[in-house]
């Protein structure tokens, strides 16, 4: 459990420099920004644990959803701060 929370950090911390990259490796489909909503909006963002985002990033893990710059525009579209999301 824990190597998979610390597996989790580490890929939001990605994502959290994906979007200085200039390089995309990927867009998402519409079933991912469908998840990707679907996921979210079942949390606060003003109001997020470091369980919540546990339980978030762990969900994009699970449906596939790799960090990106997309990924983070999604999010923030959702008004959601990935960067935050990543810290917690």
């Amino acid at each position: 459990m824990i190597n998979s929370i610390s597996s989790s950090s580490t890929i939001m911390a990605d994502l959290a420099k994906s979007t200085s990259s200039t390089s995309s490796s990927s867009s998402l489909t519409a079933a991912q920004l469908e998840t990707i909503s679907s996921v979210l909006e079942s949390y606060d963002s003003s109001n997020l644990s470091a369980s919540d985002a546990q339980s978030i990033i762990a969900s994009f893990e699970e449906a596939g959803i790799e960090p990106s710059a997309e990924l983070e525009s999604a999010m923030s579209d959702l008004g959601f701060d990935a960067k935050e999301v990543g810290d917690l």
